[in-house]
């Protein structure tokens, strides 16, 4: 309606979309490429589930593509599954690109499944204010030659939590390349604490730490290939991000 969508500080000014079931909001879009248009919305009640995306890009070898947008809902390991085994489908995969750009981290249990389809064994540790240690042990889960096809995974300012803890042990386990722009540096494990009044205190109690005791909160992941470009700039076909991978893959 005519408001920035982001504050001064960054911030989604969330409020002015959300509204009463039945109302208008005017939202001004701009596709890469593309002018800016005016999309007219009616406000509703959603329930909805963040896409997986899969794609087996174009050229020689066989390089398949995966989005995964947050590591909160339970059903993304199962969608993740299911797009490696479609990739898979016409034999083995010569790379494979993990974009985690958007990944804003989730869930422990979601983490330790995604990265059980390209690594296995103590990955790390969470580390609590006492320094008591609780090791985070990966149970490895095959599909096709997931555990050995070749890895970049994308990273950027909103990777975070789990998602820097994705990349990052693949990474030392050098079973990943990271490539794109500094991730958020933000590891902490949040705990909730419910009160009487129904109100809820989400408190950081646990950091991570890799086997070596080396971490990277408050600092991000440097990727080992800089692509400093972001990704709502361009669309699939032209993303640069991407292009650097697969040329990376292709070697």
């Amino acid at each position: 309606d005519g408001e920035p969508a982001v504050t001064g500080d960054g911030d989604i000014n969330t409020h002015l979309l959300r509204g009463t079931a039945g109302t208008a909001v005017t939202v001004t879009v701009r596709t890469p490429g593309s002018q800016p248009r005016d999309v007219a919305i009616t406000r509703a009640n959603l329930s909805t589930v963040e896409p997986v995306e899969q794609r087996l890009l174009p050229g020689k070898k066989r390089i398949g593509y995966i989005l995964i947008p947050t590591f909160f809902e339970e059903s993304i390991e199962e969608r993740v599954r299911v797009a490696l085994r479609t990739l898979m489908k016409g034999g083995r995969l010569d790379g494979l690109i993990v974009d985690l750009r958007i990944n804003g981290g989730g869930a422990y249990p979601v983490l330790l499944a995604n990265l059980g389809f390209y690594t296995r064994g103590t990955v790390g540790y969470l580390v609590d204010r006492k320094g008591r240690r609780e090791s985070l042990t990966v149970r490895a889960e095959r599909i096709g030659n997931s555990q050995s096809v070749p890895i970049v995974v994308l990273i950027g300012p909103s990777t975070q939590s789990y998602a820097e803890v994705f990349a990052g042990t693949l990474r030392v386990r050098k079973r990943a390349t990271l490539l794109g722009q500094k991730s958020g540096g933000n590891i902490e494990t949040l705990h909730a604490h419910r009160f009487e009044d129904g109100s809820v205190a989400w408190i950081a109690e646990e950091t991570f730490r890799l086997p070596n005791g080396t971490h990277w909160e408050g600092q991000g992941l440097t990727p080992d290939i800089l692509v400093d470009q972001g990704w709502d700039e361009f669309t699939g076909e032209n993303d640069p991000v991407i292009a650097a991978a697969v040329k990376v893959l292709s070697k």
